[in-house]
């Protein structure tokens, strides 16, 4: 009856192992991703340059969030290492998960602040003071008609 509760834990242990394992391996495709995108953001930015509203403030917030999301994604890979059939290494492990939880969050946070000062509008012409019809395409291109 022991050996059969032991190979039960053992075998829930594993499950639990592999569970953890897929889960870090989607948050970091999810972190890859983003970070495509904030680049792509950073080099949108760079590109407007001082004609970029929030042209230092985008700036600072991709690069903080950029080097955040590889401190979160260097921390998803040290977890990886642990090894969950050890009850003291599950313990270190649920410490460090909860540390890289908390910093998605962050993560989050800052891209949200980045989708705000680098959202629609934010480099576009200003409007003409022709008293002119702005005309924006589903491509964020703007044409005036001048009546």
């Amino acid at each position: 009856m022991q050996h059969f509760v032991l190979s039960t834990v053992v075998h829930e242990l594993t499950k639990l192992s592999s569970f953890v394992q897929k889960k870090s391996f989607a948050q970091n495709m999810m972190d890859i991703a983003l970070l495509s995108a904030n680049t792509n953001q950073l080099r949108y930015v760079i590109d407007l340059g001082d004609k970029h509203p929030y042209y230092m403030t985008s700036l600072m917030l991709i690069i903080v969030s950029l080097v955040m999301q590889v401190v979160v994604g260097l921390s998803m890979l040290y977890v990886n290492r642990y090894n969950m059939k050890n009850r003291s290494e599950i313990k270190a492990a649920s410490h460090m998960n909860n540390l890289s939880v908390a910093g998605v969050f962050m993560v989050t946070l800052v891209n949200v602040f980045i989708s705000t000062f680098n959202g629609a509008g934010a480099g576009t012409p200003p409007i003409p003071e022709t008293g002119g019809v702005v005309y924006t395409a589903t491509n964020n291109a703007t044409a005036y008609a001048i009546p």
